[in-house]
């Protein structure tokens, strides 16, 4: 029997202590195979034990997957406290409806360690995953070269999505033959910090040169997306090709970390030569607030 101050102490103890349904949800830990498997837009948190190499910065490790329909799925890993640091896997369906597929796609991958160039060595830490959706479910293979075994996720936090399909309108270009199109839509980053992922299809006939590109500007710009972004704020990714035939023309983008506001963003598109049948989407993301 304890003496009765150490027994009132013990049984203090016992009152106040937490239980375990009081804990912390323990943070899942990466694997060398992550596999994430969704029915909607969602994120969970996860710890990088230590620094793994990922190869190429701008090609996914080998058995990196990305199944399921939609027009833009996938998964982006980002670094807890809002670092550039990301490990980023998406796929495009060059396709126009919620939950569609097409044999026309393209996979974005980059690897980053906290500056805009690719790296090949991801930190360890603290990392939120984004789980992108498009109505139907999707999963997810991310795989981290050094780590062993396999961790299984079925995030249920929800988050915020919107893919939207702007307008092109099409007019005359400055050169015969020629075709310049341009779209955009409303974006509202509300509640965290946004992320925009850009897709853009169109179909070329006679083609010399084209040239297309994304923009992202506030919100507060009346104009359309032209070559370049309105009031020369230099915030587009432009891509230009020389090629003596017509074909398929796709192209992809990204923005991340967007602060709380009201932006626009779509894509222009213009070629010496004929084009027609563009279209594009533009999914926003809203990041959960900081970890």
């Amino acid at each position: 029997m304890f003496p009765r101050p150490l027994l009132s102490l013990t049984l203090a103890a016992a009152l106040v202590a937490p239980t375990a349904a009081d804990a912390a949800p323990s943070v899942p830990v990466v694997a060398g195979t992550v596999r994430i498997t969704a029915s909607r837009s969602t994120t969970i948190d996860v710890r990088l034990p230590k620094d793994v190499n990922i190869g190429d910065g701008w090609k996914e490790p080998a058995g990196s997957t990305v199944t399921g329909a939609g027009r833009t799925i996938g998964a982006l890993m980002v670094k807890a406290d809002l670092s550039l640091a990301a490990y980023e896997l998406v796929r495009y369906h060059f396709c126009d409806k919620p939950g569609c597929s097409t044999p026309i796609t393209k996979t974005w991958f980059h690897g980053s360690d906290g500056t805009t160039n690719p790296t090949k060595v991801l930190k360890a830490g603290l990392y939120r995953v984004l789980v992108v959706t498009d109505g139907k479910p999707v999963t997810v293979v991310m795989k981290f070269p050094g780590l062993k075994g396999t961790l299984n996720l079925r995030p249920t936090r929800p988050m915020y999505v919107k893919h939207e399909m702007p307008t092109y309108l099409g007019s005359t270009g400055d050169v015969v033959p020629g075709t310049y199109y341009s779209g955009s839509v409303p974006i509202l980053v509300d509640g965290g910090l946004g992320i925009i992922l850009h897709q853009f299809y169109i179909e070329s006939d006679i083609t010399a040169q084209q040239q297309g590109g994304f923009c992202k500007y506030s919100g507060t710009v009346p104009a359309e997306p032209a070559p370049h972004c309105p009031g020369g704020s230099g915030t587009d990714i432009s891509i230009t090709e020389i090629k003596a035939e017509g074909g398929q023309w796709a192209m992809t983008g990204r923005w991340k970390f967007l602060d709380e506001g009201d932006y626009r963003a779509g894509a222009y598109y213009r070629t010496v030569g004929l084009a027609h049948d563009p279209f594009g989407t533009i999914t926003t993301i809203v990041m959960p607030p900081r970890i």
